[in-house]
């Protein structure tokens, strides 16, 4: 429920914040259209988004593994039980800076772990309101 929970939280804050994000974005870049912000890291990361939430309960499902001789023999039965590791440092580059952010986030969520975000320092303007979000 928690990992839902994120992620739908950050489909409506990109959502919401959508084209705000787009204009930083043509503030860092100088001459990038708000239009092709939009599709490629807006849309583009709510898609990733929603695929993460569609899959989750796939992903996390364990999964059923075979046992070596002679322990099979004697009626154990091993499985692979997916569980968060921790905190994911996700470095973001330049070019693509809220598609290349959100789009990592969207796994980082479905797999219950948190994220630790470091944006570029070339896209001051997407930067500051990406922490202010």
């Amino acid at each position: 429920a928690k990992r839902t929970e994120w992620i739908d939280k950050s489909i409506d804050l990109l959502a919401t914040h959508g084209e705000a994000l787009s204009r930083a974005m043509a503030d860092d870049f100088g001459h990038r259209s708000i239009d092709q912000s939009n599709l490629t890291d807006i849309a583009g990361s709510i898609g990733a988004l929603k695929h993460s939430r569609k899959n989750m309960a796939k992903w996390m499902k364990p999964q059923k593994r075979p046992v070596e001789f002679p322990l099979g023999m004697l009626g154990s039965k091993a499985q692979v039980q997916y569980q968060p590791k921790g905190t994911i440092g996700i470095i973001s580059p330049w070019n693509f800076p809220v598609n290349l952010t959100l789009t990592p986030l969207a796994n980082v969520f479905a797999a219950g772990n948190r994220a630790m975000i470091k944006p570029s320092e070339f896209t001051e303007a997407t930067s500051e309101l990406m922490r202010e979000l």
